[in-house]
């Protein structure tokens, strides 16, 4: 608590403001109050307002504002005002009540850092979060398009061997009848190096024949219709 006079001199000084400003009352009693505030905060023309204030309504209440003390350091106040006025209602002075709110401001300026670093984080967890949604949308269409691709292929397939099984069956048939027959038949061929050509073409058809049947014998296993004996 300290009264001041209209020159904003300082006139009283109690043992609250020596403690928080660490001036005993020897040290600041006739001095310009604007001793305890900071340059910058002079520069904003705060004194000017308030007198602008006193002098308008007679009082300022509760306002936030920083003032020095002996050894530098900065002090949080909360101050209250009020005109000092004589018997004929004339203002001739000032009385302050300054409350150190250092403490306070500092906690709630450290809850307001922690709580824009979570916002900063859940932005960053969002945005990640978004860049794999997308990754997982980019690939399930990946995977959309590899399955419509294996679709095609098993359809290929499918027609491979259905053509296997009606183009290739039919005339390997043919070709081993005609075969037996020059072998084996009524009219066989008696020529040992024709019949030595013949027996070697009569093999790699089979060959081929046994090849179209493991072919359909794949495609009957894949489709469950391979019955085993």
């Amino acid at each position: 608590i300290l009264s001041l006079d209209n020159d904003w001199i300082v006139r009283t000084w109690n043992r609250g403001a020596e403690m928080m400003f660490g001036y005993s009352e020897s040290e600041i009693v006739g001095k310009h109050f604007k001793i305890l505030v900071p340059e910058e905060i002079q520069a904003r023309g705060e004194i000017e307002w308030l007198a602008q204030q006193m002098n308008a309504h007679g009082y300022v209440r509760n306002y936030e504002t920083e003032r020095i003390a002996k050894d530098g350091h900065r002090v949080i106040v909360d101050l209250t005002r009020s005109a000092v006025r004589n018997e004929r209602g004339k203002i001739v002075g000032s009385s302050a009540i300054l409350r150190d709110i250092t403490a306070r401001v500092r906690s709630e300026q450290a809850i307001q850092q922690l709580n824009l670093e979570l916002e900063t984080k859940v932005a960053e967890r969002t945005s990640q979060l978004a860049a794999a949604t997308e990754e997982l949308r980019r690939r399930n269409a990946e995977l959309e398009r590899a399955n419509h691709e294996l679709q095609k292929l098993d359809e290929l397939k499918s027609e491979f061997v259905s053509m296997v099984s009606h183009e290739l069956r039919a005339p390997l048939t043919n070709i081993n009848g005609s075969l037996e027959l020059l072998l084996e038949g009524e009219s066989a061929c008696v020529y040992p190096e024709h019949r030595e050509m013949l027996q070697i073409v009569s093999e790699q058809s089979q060959r081929l024949t046994r090849l179209v049947q493991g072919i359909l014998n794949v495609s009957r296993i894949e489709a469950g219709q391979l019955v085993l004996q």
